[in-house]
């Protein structure tokens, strides 16, 4: 699932919003590690971001930290060459700040726009910058292997951001020592508006952006670590309706088409303070539509985004004695599923021999859920034993002593969950087995003893200790449609949706495909912001229905683009073979005339659009 974040600045005085819970929906923060633009030390630096960070990682939010020249400006190769020491000095630098924050869940984003000669960035010839990456990737995974790198936010156009990656592998003899690529793709309107907006800087679609970059690199994640509508004067609030629209283009794109390629997206940003680009004013005042859609989104990421949570912890109950990765098999090269702080209690799941056997042992791998429900491999030298807990499958006396002898000092009913005092060994060797006994925590300063036959360390058989939440399912409407506050057209409108804007089916699996497309039937749902009601079903489809058909051609030689259809029209400019092009219109018109004759009307890659001669195209 795509998970949402907002650039913050926490050096101003409104740069991110005065309670951090207002960012309880959104999961993670980008911002810049300043010190040398502030003439600061590295340790002088961390009093200041320290505090900040612990304050993002209690409502769970991830740091993204952009490190730059703002970070560590050294000899300024820029102005005196000398990339090589810079490239040292640089990944020294990372090393100590990764050392400093292992555990903490930050990832690093290495430069800020080196590709672009822009006032905001310093630019970076990408043979040049693959010495910077490398060094500071290696001294990152060398202080923290959990921790995420991300090539630093790309802001040129899309073939040109394509370009300066692929030089900067080619630098590297075709390695990219990264977790992911950042992007910054302003001025890439969205799918949802018919043409581009009339206010404000566009260059190109947003989705062709994204094609060309995931066709140049299908096989790593990408995060749009920036993205939003900066200008140089403030949007005016008769402009809100085009920003709030923008905003919906980017989930509904990225959720809907490009969700396997695109992990992180994150709003420039909380405060107009950061080039009038923010979600509430240089007050700190909410621009209500724009501010209620971020939260909207950031909410609608949560739909779907994995397993349900544990109600309940129960189980053999390990603890993080670092930062650990979760990952998707039993092995490094894995994917990883996410990062689980220090000192985080995680739920083993395999047999109690096998983790005995592994526990604490370099090379092993165990098995675990988190609290959340997320289930992946971690390694079993970064865990240690926290406790077993236990459930009872009966109402059953607690004593004072280990013996039905001893004095009762309570009673539990059936399915108390109760915490073992003993070591792992001793309380596995002892659960479920007659005659045995376990001392128990029954209150906080209170224990007691149980008798051993009457613990499981699995639910109950006969009668769970809490079902599993239901499987949800998205649905989509193939028409606008209005959601009423009970199943069927005399119940009041509760909000008209568009079509093909994602829907959480409130009812099981099963019944959504008895019921999806059928007539006189309805179905429960919930919209991204939270309203529920019900939905006529036979306007509601399992995917987005009448997606485009995007036709990709190439010139063969080259090739005139025109202003209209014949040669008779004004140049606009020559393409060279290899350039991809998207067709504009009557996809299936395109084809019949390919390489044959006519004019089919095109899109370049930099968003020009104009016609040129079919007989000298071919498809990608």
């Amino acid at each position: 699932m795509v998970q949402y974040g907002i650039n913050l600045n926490p050096r101003h005085p409104v740069g991110q919003p005065s309670n951090i819970n207002d960012l309880l929906s959104v999961r993670w923060a980008r911002i810049v590690f300043q010190a040398a633009s502030l003439r600061q030390s590295i340790t002088d630096a961390f009093k200041f971001y320290d505090p900040e960070i612990n304050r993002y990682n209690q409502i769970s939010m991830r740091t993204l930290l952009v490190i730059n020249q703002e970070t560590f400006w050294g000899n300024g190769p820029w102005d005196n060459g000398g990339w090589d020491n810079y490239a040292r000095e640089f990944g020294a630098v990372c090393a100590t700040i990764a050392t400093h924050y292992k555990g903490k869940g930050v990832a690093y984003e290495i430069w800020n726009e080196g590709d672009n000669k822009t006032p905001s960035s310093i630019y970076i010839p990408a043979d040049q910058f693959a010495k910077i990456l490398d060094a500071a990737a290696k001294a990152i995974k060398a202080a923290d292997p959990d921790a995420l790198v991300t090539f630093g936010g790309l802001a040129s156009g899309a073939v040109q951001a394509a370009a300066y990656v692929k030089q900067t592998r080619d630098a590297l003899n075709g390695r990219l020592p990264v977790d992911s690529i950042s992007l910054h793709p302003y001025g890439q309107w969205t799918p949802n508006f018919d043409s581009k907006p009339t206010w404000g800087r566009w260059y190109g679609q947003l989705e062709d952006y994204l094609r060309i970059m995931v066709y140049a690199f299908p096989n790593i994640p990408f995060w749009l670590s920036e993205i939003g509508i900066s200008e140089d004067m403030n949007f005016p609030p008769e402009q809100y309706p085009m920003v709030t629209k923008y905003m919906d283009g980017i989930y509904d794109l990225v959720t809907n088409r490009y969700a396997n390629n695109v992990d992180l997206v994150v709003w420039f940003a909380w405060s107009d303070g950061m080039h009038n680009a923010g979600i509430v004013d240089t007050n700190n005042r909410p621009k209500t539509s724009i501010y209620n859609k971020f939260f909207e989104i950031s909410r609608a990421t949560q739909f779907n985004a994995g397993p349900k949570p544990l109600i309940l912890l129960q189980g053999i109950i390990l603890i993080t004695t670092d930062g650990l990765s979760l990952r998707k098999d039993p092995s490094v090269s894995a994917t990883r599923l996410t990062i689980i702080p220090k000192g985080t209690e995680v739920i083993a799941l395999e047999a109690p021999a096998e983790i005995v056997r592994k526990l604490g042992k370099t090379g092993e791998w165990l098995q675990l859920s988190t609290t959340s429900g997320l289930e992946g491999w971690s390694a079993a030298w970064f865990l240690q034993f926290s406790k077993v807990v236990v459930a009872t499958t009966t109402n059953l006396n607690i004593r004072s002593g280990a013996g039905a002898n001893f004095d009762k000092i309570t009673t539990v009913p059936k399915d108390t969950l109760l915490t073992i005092v003993d070591s792992l060994e001793n309380s596995i060797a002892k659960i479920g087995k007659q005659d045995q006994w376990l001392q128990v925590r029954i209150s906080e300063d209170k224990t007691g003893w149980a008798a051993a036959w009457f613990l499981t360390l699995g639910t109950v058989d006969d009668e769970p200790v809490d079902e599993e939440p239901p499987t949800r399912t998205l649905v989509y409407p193939t028409v606008n449609l209005n959601i009423r506050s009970g199943a069927g057209t005399s119940f009041d409108k509760v909000v008209t949706v568009t079509k093909n804007a994602p829907l959480l089916a409130l009812e099981t699996p099963q019944q959504v495909s008895t019921k999806i497309g059928k007539q006189d039937q309805w179905l429960q749902v919930e919209t991204r912001d939270g309203q529920s009601g019900w939905g006529a079903a036979w306007f509601l489809s399992l995917k987005p229905t009448d997606a485009p058909q995007i036709i990709l051609l190439t010139p063969n030689t080259n090739l005139n683009l025109r202003t209209g259809p014949g040669s008779e029209y004004e140049q606009i400019v020559v393409m060279k073979p290899g350039t991809e092009l998207t067709v504009v219109d009557d996809p299936q018109g395109a084809l019949n005339t390919l390489g044959v004759t006519g004019w089919i009307k095109i899109r370049m890659p930099d968003a020009v659009i104009g016609w040129t001669a079919a007989k000298y195209l071919q498809r990608v």
